[in-house]
């Protein structure tokens, strides 16, 4: 290997390390959390055959600290969902309050369940098919939600996009064998000399 090659390469090697250095530093964010709406609950019980009659419909506000609440009713049963926001630092903090809520002297707690950034609270034991199809819903995935797997399939991508292009550019047929040069083979007379392409045909056809 001559040694003025030697630091053209390295030169080309560090300037792909540093774009990939940048692209995995300004590329990462944080993936979002995951969330629900309140609306994921009234469309997964219509889904499964129930009727939900929405009573109330509270939006959020600054008082409440980005917490929105549904009132409904299923089959008899009185509802109270609550959704908080957990793009606000409030509405979390609300969040942890009402997990770790103690309950009162009276016994008189309604009976709490949660999914996510979702609260449902009942006044008596709710129906278990009701409760069933809250804690089955589930966020639509998210791309952003694989996080730093994103990376190495982008790399592996990327490099399997250029391989296929450089082959396919590297063996079209005319750099295997121009036009003139099968023309010469049919023919079977071969030009003499240098030729201009030096395609692997040509290099073929000089030695023979």
């Amino acid at each position: 290997m001559p040694p003025e090659i030697i630091p053209f390469r390295l030169f080309s090697f560090c300037r792909w390390v540093s774009v990939l250095g940048l692209t995995l530093l300004l590329g990462c964010t944080d993936a979002p959390s995951p969330s629900l709406q309140t609306s994921d609950f009234v469309d997964a019980l219509r889904e499964n055959g129930f009727a939900p009659e929405i009573i109330e419909t509270v939006v959020p506000t600054h008082e409440t600290g980005g917490k929105s609440e549904l009132r409904l009713r299923v089959e008899g049963f009185d509802y109270n969902l609550g959704e908080y926001d957990l793009s606000s630092s409030e509405s979390i903090r609300r969040l942890r309050d009402e997990k770790f809520r103690p309950g009162s002297e009276n016994n008189s707690t309604p009976y709490t369940f949660e999914n996510l950034n979702l609260v449902l609270t009942c006044d008596q034991r709710p129906d278990s098919d009701h409760l069933e199809v809250f804690r089955g819903i589930r966020p639509p995935i998210d791309i952003r939600q694989a996080g730093w797997f994103l990376y190495p399939l982008g790399i592996c991508l990327t490099i399997a996009v250029f391989i296929f292009v450089e082959r396919w550019f590297a063996l079209r047929r005319s750099r295997t064998i121009p036009k003139y040069i099968e023309d010469s083979l049919h023919s079977g007379q071969i030009p003499d000399g240098e030729m201009s392409d030096r395609s692997a045909a040509e290099r073929l056809s000089s030695v023979a």
